[in-house]
């Protein structure tokens, strides 16, 4: 279970990624996107309520972790928080060159690192990714 009520945003990045099939192209942020307090707990509203069940996932790859992309790029980022901003490019980066499928749709990739999450009773820190395709105001 995911215990989001001491979680604290400690930096966040936001890029625009299109459709590489549909050449919509990518939008790079130039730096980290500065928040206060309210607007921490909007996003964390926003990204951690459409979670109703304890979903994990993991990263594979068939012959070593380490050449899964994600895996290499989040791994930097949880050796070195400073570094979240040149590993959040790399991320949106290469989710634009996934991103070759018709119904795949364009939006804003929200790269975040995560303080004091509470994970299964354990304290830990977390990276999400998150990608949003369509406008909402919040």
């Amino acid at each position: 279970m995911i215990i989001t009520e001491q979680i604290e945003i400690q930096s966040i990045v936001v890029h625009n990624v299109g459709n590489k099939l549909n050449d919509e192209g990518i939008s790079l942020s130039k730096s980290g996107l500065r928040t206060d307090e309210s607007i921490n707990n909007l996003l964390l509203t926003y990204f951690f309520s459409p979670f109703k069940s304890n979903e994990y996932f993991n990263l594979f790859h068939e012959a070593d972790l380490n050449l899964n992309e994600v895996f290499s790029y989040v791994s930097g980022i949880f050796d070195n928080p400073e570094t979240l901003y040149s590993h959040s490019v790399n991320l949106a980066k290469h989710l634009y060159e996934q991103s070759i499928h018709p119904k795949v749709r364009g939006g804003e990739l929200y790269i975040a690192y995560f303080r004091d999450c509470i994970v299964d009773g354990e304290t830990i820190d977390a990276v999400g990714l998150f990608k949003s395709e369509t406008k909402e105001t919040f």
